[in-house]
């Protein structure tokens, strides 16, 4: 089983006292976990422009660095705490990555009437009710266009099956057979096991698909559970006990499953 690596501490952001106006990041422990010496990458500069906004040096993933900005500019302000997760895309040169929120409920047992309905609404109106998965993010490398081709939340809500289906197709298109093929035999097992996990239930969870979109030679696919905020199972004490798997979670895997089938199948023979 793979180790996972996390920790947790104080963050904090200070302008440097060079021409150049950068910016330092400290944390109150070594990070050593997302040093990388072997990455050909460069490290992202940071510096303070004349009004006092970050900016920073021309980044390939225009839409990683605009995230990163916004959280530096925050840390102007004083450290803030963190808890530091597993960068599941460290290792990827140019990240594929794709979100899909699963199941189709999207709020958790302690949300308020207000939530409730929201959330309900929202699945209604999406292909979440219908067939237990919503796409939420997709950011994929075009190589023949030298480029990414996002998909935000917004455009997945906005989506039929049909259009949710298409968008499958592109992705897992661009990752070829070998990792389609892969990720198929993992999305079987995940299943299996989620269909035997009696009393567990995974509100507003998402499966994070990944793989490398420049290194052809990389044929590995990465399929994680994330986002459990909201689950529960039967042995909580103080939760909500619900009986047999959840129903609306296998909904979307079979949605999935049954699309990636077609697409190997059909697109990529």
């Amino acid at each position: 089983m793979k180790k996972e690596v996390c920790c947790s501490g104080t963050v904090s952001i200070q302008p440097r006292n060079t021409r150049d106006n950068g910016l330092v990041l400290t944390t109150d422990r070594p990070v050593l976990c997302h040093q990388n010496p072997s990455s050909s990458e460069k490290q992202l500069i940071f510096r303070l422009n004349k009004n006092g906004r970050v900016e920073s040096d021309q980044h390939f993933n225009e839409w990683a660095k605009q995230c990163q900005i916004r959280s530096v500019q925050k840390l102007l302000k004083g450290y803030a705490l963190f808890l530091l997760l597993e960068n599941t895309v460290s290792r990827f040169s140019r990240p594929s990555v794709m979100d899909l929120k699963m199941g189709t409920r999207q709020y958790g047992d302690d949300a308020t009437d207000q939530k409730r309905q929201s959330q309900t609404n929202k699945c209604r109106e999406t292909t979440s009710a219908s067939i237990g998965i919503r796409l939420v993010g997709m950011q994929l490398y075009r190589e023949e266009i030298g480029t990414y081709v996002y998909v935000n939340k917004y455009a997945g809500r906005q989506m039929s099956c049909e259009m949710l289906r298409e968008t499958l197709a592109e992705y897992f298109i661009n990752a070829g057979k070998i990792r389609s093929t892969a990720l198929l035999k993992k999305l079987t097992t995940l299943k299996k096991r989620l269909a035997e996990a009696n009393g567990y239930r995974f509100f507003s969870s998402s499966l994070l698909i990944a793989f490398d979109g420049k290194k052809h030679d990389d044929t590995s696919i990465d399929l994680r559970m994330i986002d459990f905020a909201h689950s529960t199972c039967s042995t909580l004490v103080d939760d909500v006990r619900y009986i047999g798997p959840d129903d609306g979670y296998l909904l979307g895997l079979d949605f999935l499953i049954s699309s990636l089938m077609d697409i190997v199948n059909r697109c990529l023979t």
